[in-house]
């Protein structure tokens, strides 16, 4: 007796485990204008539009691997609220991060970069995750934990248009071999990196990323806490420790031609110099 009901009840638990995978994916609720999610998902937020509003995915589809195809959760989802706390904090991240001296946010920026307005709509949280957390090479790494990410994710999308008219981004290839370093690779790119139109340079993070540097994006870092000029740079380049006594930027040995050449890379063309007392 006791083995039948061991029977029974394993039997039970195997019709109700098929019923739950026949709701799941019963077209029911769709022909009655709603959309899937919901044959699976409760209802919450209603106000805020369909499920895609915020957690994109394809609200058609009846296998779950493509019904979240592009699906967002946690705070990455909350880009659907442009006043919210999550888009106020990773807008927030981005100014920090001066992020708009590399990349187009939101139809402002430098596009030395590639434009995130472009990408950020078509590619998985996973993936958009693992371009902040794990950067490429050139690129700083900021130090964002998942939830920050998110945010930044967030702000991003709430920016970002739906289609992008701009042309798309092109990646350019030379022969590396054939090209000897340039004034800011022999005397910056120890330290520094730099990303230009025509490819990253430096090799190091021991200093500042300068890309950008001149334009409105770049954080005021200048002796003062101002923003950087060309005339400014060739002093500080003359003699840095005159502008800032405890930096520890020894003095470069320069010539005018190759001041004027890493401000072509900096992006500005030649500025007058300017004289000032050595303080060494």
């Amino acid at each position: 007796m006791t083995r039948l009901r061991a029977r029974l009840a394993a039997a039970l638990a195997l019709c109700s485990l098929a019923l739950l995978a026949t709701a799941c994916a019963s077209p029911r609720r769709a022909s009655a204008g709603q959309p899937r999610c919901l044959d699976c998902h409760a209802v919450h937020n209603a106000d805020a539009g369909t499920c895609v509003t915020c957690h994109r995915g394809d609200p058609a589809a009846t296998r779950a691997v493509l019904a979240h195809r592009t699906l967002l959760r946690g705070p990455a989802a909350a880009h659907a609220w442009p006043q919210g706390e999550a888009v106020r904090l990773g807008n927030a991240t981005i100014e920090r991060a001066a992020c708009r001296r590399c990349h187009v946010i939101g139809g402002r920026g430098s596009s030395v970069g590639a434009s995130l307005d472009r990408v950020v709509h078509g590619r998985e949280q996973a993936a958009l995750r693992d371009s902040i957390r794990a950067p490429v090479d050139n690129m700083p790494d900021f130090g964002l934990d998942e939830v920050a990410t998110d945010r930044v994710i967030a702000a991003l999308l709430a920016q970002a248009p739906r289609v992008v008219a701009d042309p798309s981004y092109r990646v350019w290839f030379t022969d590396e071999a054939e090209r000897e370093p340039g004034a800011f690779e022999r005397h910056c790119g120890g330290c520094h990196r730099l990303l230009t139109a025509d490819g990253p340079l430096g090799v190091s993070s021991a200093g500042p990323h300068l890309a950008g540097l001149f334009t409105e994006f770049h954080p005021k870092t200048a002796p003062g806490d101002v923003a950087w000029t060309p005339t400014l740079l060739r002093r500080w380049l003359d003699n840095p420790r005159a502008l800032r006594p405890a930096t520890p930027m020894p003095r470069p040995v320069l010539t005018a031609d190759e001041v004027d050449e890493i401000l072509r890379a900096l992006g500005s063309g030649p500025a007058p110099p300017a004289s000032v007392p050595d303080s060494r």
